[in-house]
């Protein structure tokens, strides 16, 4: 149960341990939170040019990389080429630097309090360049591109998998494999077989037409996997100039992740960043960020949760009295998007978007306005209206944690941002966290840790 957050350092593991998931994303569990399923290095996908950089390597041993007919010639990188699979000289290679790789992360795990990685990637780099040389051309006729990388990898895993049997290594059917391989190839048993969802309706349940083909992946490669069968998924989009636009995919999470959990998937990876195109971190602009990620956890952890509970549940303790009509605005938007089968695709482009009529600005409009009406008073409401004058404060203090009903929406990741930005240099954030039933300090403390703030500690 993996959702990958945020990019670069990755995210704080004590908020993945609260969030009940078993591994971190980019970054590592550490023993104290339990531990997590680890990935060992260079990375944790798209690994061909982190072992084998086309930087370092490219110019003394070009024959290493993708031949590409248009370019008359070979290219390497992360998003600009890939190896030519045909070398001999590749595997080989691959065995010294992966066993090294293996060396780095149980070292690095021993010395940092994480457990051992116990998955390490061999997959493809980012981008559709395959080889065209000749003896390439060959194998992905006889094999199929999908069947030429896992012959590759298999080959890897198996030497490596003699002096390691308890590792796994990662092969992904994305891009230009996601076709299962031809004549006979199937994955090692140490192989996991990743299916990457790209080819989908990221707004629709998964009986939508247009996400057949993502239906029928795990379905064509039942034959090809050997039970290790990894989803990645996506609930992001990706593309500039539509990056946070609305699509109500909160309402088809469940029958997805139930779908691929009875087709026998085994590791749920989804691409959930808080981010815009660039990298920068802005959850503001992500589409009901925090609703979809409570939802997609919980039921990562329990397929069969009842969905519509879990978004009540979320509403109410999140939006306070304004939960009824922000829910009533989703839903409006989902029935506009289902009479006009509207779709998402994961880089969409603004027409996509077309089914999002002014009507249903309206409509969706007048139930935020009712549900800042049902929230009068709010604090953060005051701060808001506060920021978007230019005010700032040398201290801020929250006190609203004595009662029986604890209102959490004032210590989400969204409320200290609020409460950040309102701050002057050296400015002091100040709780009140006294409460018989709950202890908040740990939630405050992680949060603040989160944002980067200084926690000076408790009296």
């Amino acid at each position: 149960r993996d959702i990958y957050r945020k990019y670069g350092e990755g995210t704080d593991p004590l908020t993945s341990a609260r969030l009940r998931l078993n591994a971190n994303g980019p970054s590592r569990m550490p023993l104290k939170y339990g531990g997590g399923v680890e990935f060992g290095p260079p990375c944790l996908t798209h690994a061909w040019d982190r072992y084998l950089p086309f930087e370092k390597y490219g110019k003394e041993h070009p024959e290493w990389y993708s031949y590409r007919k248009k370019e008359g010639k070979r290219i390497g990188g992360i998003y600009t080429g890939q190896l030519c699979l045909s070398n001999p000289e590749l595997v080989p290679l691959l065995v010294r630097l992966v066993k090294e790789s293996i060396a780095k992360g149980n070292a690095e795990a021993h010395d940092k309090g994480f457990a051992e990685p116990v998955i390490y990637a061999l997959n493809m780099n980012d981008n559709k360049n395959y080889c065209e040389c000749e003896a390439c051309l060959a194998e992905i006729g006889k094999y199929g591109l999908s069947g030429q990388q896992l012959r590759f990898i298999n080959a890897i895993a198996t030497e490596v998998g003699k002096e390691h049997p308890d590792l796994r290594f990662r092969f992904s059917a994305y891009l230009y494999a996601e076709d299962p391989p031809k004549g006979g190839v199937k994955a090692a048993d140490n192989v996991l077989v990743g299916i990457a969802l790209t080819t989908s309706n990221l707004a629709g349940p998964i009986g939508d037409a247009k996400n057949e083909y993502i239906r029928e992946m795990p379905l064509r490669w039942k034959d090809a996997a050997t039970g290790l069968l990894m989803v990645a998924d996506y609930g992001v989009t990706y593309w500039p100039t539509t990056f946070g636009w609305p699509f109500p995919s909160e309402f088809h999470i469940a029958d997805k992740v139930r779908y691929y959990a009875d087709c026998g998937a085994t590791y749920y990876f989804l691409e959930n960043e808080m981010v815009d195109a660039s990298g920068r971190e802005r959850i503001e602009m992500d589409d009901m960020y925090e609703l979809k990620l409570y939802l997609a956890r919980s039921l990562l952890e329990d397929p069969k949760a009842d969905a519509d509970v879990l978004v009540a549940e979320f509403m109410r303790r999140y939006y306070g009295a304004a939960g009824a009509d922000v829910r009533a605005a989703r839903v409006l938007l989902e029935e506009n998007r289902r009479a006009a089968t509207g779709s998402v695709s994961w880089f969409p482009r603004r027409f996509e978007f077309n089914w999002i009529t002014d009507e249903t600005i309206a409509g969706m409009l007048s139930r935020f306005d009712a549900a800042e009406r049902a929230v009068a008073g709010d604090a953060r409401l005051e701060l808001e209206k506060d920021r978007a004058a230019g005010k700032t404060f040398d201290l801020i203090v929250i006190d609203a944690y004595s009662g029986d009903s604890i209102p959490t929406h004032l210590t989400t990741r969204e409320a200290m941002r609020l409460y950040r930005s309102m701050l002057a240099k050296g400015g002091m954030l100040a709780f009140h966290l006294s409460n018989w039933h709950m202890n908040l300090w740990p939630t405050v403390k992680a949060a603040a840790k989160e944002l980067e703030l200084k926690v000076l500690g408790t009296v």
